[in-house]
């Protein structure tokens, strides 16, 4: 048995030494990588805390809304704004109790992020935000995200549980759909229809006259604060949270052009979800001698 953990904790320690490497050359994973790296990470949280007789252990489910957008969204497009974009957020969560005042959160999530662009006719419809004969686009991008967050109680009684913490992520986008409706009046008054498009986006795989290719994994940092309230069979909870991507949607082969901003995730999410309680904190028993 204690060869075989060995022999485990061995090719975790391999696989995390190789997934440093590839961030820190910026290497491309693809999507079966991603899989392997999703399920290698949530393994290894278990190998850690399952053994462990004294932990706590829950498991469940959460949904939400997020508010994205990214950095450099504008372009700087004259008579344009940046607009954030609200999308669906869920994904399921194990947390791990490591002593009265911590506990570790694994999550794997499906998650849509991206940006929109709002462009006005000109600066007098800027000034009034007058939407008339002006045009939307933007991008969204599905990813599956694997956080692994550090929570800290703040408030731990028999009724509710105040937490804040943070950690790091893993994203990769699994699709993208790119987007555009143009508003159209041709009346001259305040009525004005709209005129939509949408479609698959197809990554940039190869690099091309501009010397540059789509990114699709994602490494970032959460922020988070929530509330729990205790019931018999475990834990409501109400969160939220601040994610910021530290990896560009895009990389170059060569130099990096001068006027080129890099393109970052931004997103403040709102979710609630249940914990089902599945192992209790082992308590400690003592004999007493005569």
């Amino acid at each position: 048995m204690s060869k075989i953990i060995k022999e485990t904790f061995k090719n975790h320690l391999y696989f995390f030494k190789h997934l440093t490497l590839a961030f820190s050359k910026k290497v491309g994973i693809n999507g079966n990588d991603i899989f392997r790296i999703s399920f290698r990470l949530l393994s290894f949280v278990l190998f850690l805390f399952f053994f462990n007789t004294n932990a706590q252990i829950s498991i469940g489910a959460k949904l939400g809304l997020t508010s994205n957008n990214t950095t450099n969204d504008t372009r700087n497009i004259s008579f344009s704004e940046s607009r954030s974009k609200i999308d669906f957020y869920g994904g399921l969560a194990a947390n791990f109790q490591l002593n009265s005042f911590l506990e570790l959160r694994s999550e794997l999530n499906y998650s849509k992020k991206g940006y929109q662009v709002l462009k006005y006719l000109n600066q007098q419809n800027q000034t009034n935000k007058s939407e008339a004969n002006s045009s939307t686009w933007g991008i969204n991008y599905t990813y599956l995200q694997l956080p692994v967050l550090l929570h800290y109680k703040l408030i731990d009684s028999d009724k509710i549980k105040l937490y804040l913490g943070g950690g790091p992520y893993l994203s990769y986008a699994l699709a993208a759909q790119k987007w555009a409706k143009l508003s159209i009046n041709n009346l001259g008054n305040d009525e004005y229809t709209f005129k939509s498009l949408s479609e698959k986006y197809e990554f940039d795989t190869e690099t091309k006259n501009d010397n540059r290719t789509d990114n699709r994994l994602d490494f970032g940092l959460i922020a988070n604060v929530g509330i729990a309230f205790k019931f018999r069979k475990g834990d409501f909870f109400i969160e939220t949270r601040y994610e910021h991507g530290t990896i560009d949607w895009h990389k170059f082969d060569g130099e990096i052009p001068k006027t080129y901003s890099s393109t970052l995730n931004r997103s403040y999410t709102f979710v609630a979800g249940f914990m089902f309680q599945i192992k209790e904190k082992s308590k400690e028993t003592t004999i007493d001698s005569d």
